[in-house]
């Protein structure tokens, strides 16, 4: 792991990208099936019963080939961004998304990160720049994460967590992104996905919240998945120091694309929080976090 101590915490209630009926997938719901042999104990004469054994021998020789090979080096870690030396908005953020996705997608099945959402703020960077330092893999929910650590400086930035549930084939996939605003010039969005529909929007490309929203939900659309559900968080604050514990979502929707009249009362009420965003943090963070966070949630669709 090059080093680095890494946390591997799995079964996380509050991680993205669970999908119920007892199989695991990412945030989009993917189920990888594998198909069952049909039990047969015959041999196969292409394949003996020690071609296993000798293929680990030639496995472990080739390994050792490799280690004891000088001439080869690490591959270089990917370097974050300095967000400092770019003028345009858009293009600090895409630089933000380019080290994100040069990251990867992490197809293994196992958390190599602590993504427990319920904790200090702090922490929750710690854990961000444990994924910067080591490099590896990650999920939706570390990226936004490494979102929020490379963005921590840019005060101009108003940012707030956005998630999603949709279903697919009986299946429930849950998503999320950061959503981020810069006054004067727009909305965006920083994540990682398995499907490009589903994570960056560059800044600027939205001019409301419900445009992004509604870009979402194109998204979902594009890769056959119904969303359900849309969740929006109060802005996450530019102290690096804080104790206190984000509000993830404060406001959740039940989506009904083929109703136009929900569609527009989501579209409504998404841009009537994002106006008042900023003194609903205020009054959280005055409250010590004691209130309930998830103060409004429409009803699901029957």
């Amino acid at each position: 792991m090059r080093g680095e101590h890494v946390w591997a915490e799995s079964g996380s209630s509050d991680a993205e990208g669970e999908v119920s009926g007892g199989a695991a997938a990412d945030g989009e719901g993917e189920m990888h099936m594998v198909d069952a042999t049909d039990g047969s104990d015959a041999e196969d004469p292409d394949f003996p019963a020690d071609a296993d054994a000798a293929s680990d021998a030639q496995l472990q020789e080739a390994i050792q080939r490799v280690r004891a090979d000088r001439s080869l080096v690490p591959p270089p870690l990917p370097t974050p961004p300095t967000l400092a030396l770019l003028a345009r908005p858009a293009d600090k953020l895409r630089a933000v998304q380019a080290f994100i996705e040069r990251l990867g997608y992490n197809y293994t099945g196992t958390d190599y990160f602590d993504v427990r959402k319920n904790r200090p703020f702090a922490r929750v960077l710690e854990t961000a720049r444990l994924i910067v330092r080591t490099a590896l893999p990650i999920k939706c929910v570390e990226a936004v994460f490494v979102a929020v650590l490379l963005t921590q400086e840019r005060s101009e930035l108003e940012r707030v967590p956005f998630a999603f549930k949709s279903r697919v084939d009986g299946r429930v996939a849950k998503h999320i992104v950061l959503a981020v605003r810069q006054p004067g010039v727009g909305w965006g969005a920083l994540g990682l996905s398995r499907r490009k529909e589903l994570y960056y929007k560059e800044l600027g490309s939205c001019a409301q919240l419900s445009d992004l929203y509604v870009g979402f939900l194109r998204g979902y659309e594009a890769v056959c998945h119904r969303l359900v559900r849309v969740r929006v968080g109060l802005p996450v604050p530019h102290d690096s120091f804080s104790a206190e514990r984000l509000c993830w979502a404060y406001r959740s929707l039940s989506v009904r694309a083929d109703d136009a009249a929900a569609h527009a009362d989501v579209c409504a009420q998404l841009n009537a929080f994002a106006r008042s965003a900023p003194k609903l943090a205020h009054a959280w963070r005055a409250s010590g976090g004691a209130g309930a966070c998830l103060l409004y949630t429409s009803p699901s669709p029957r």
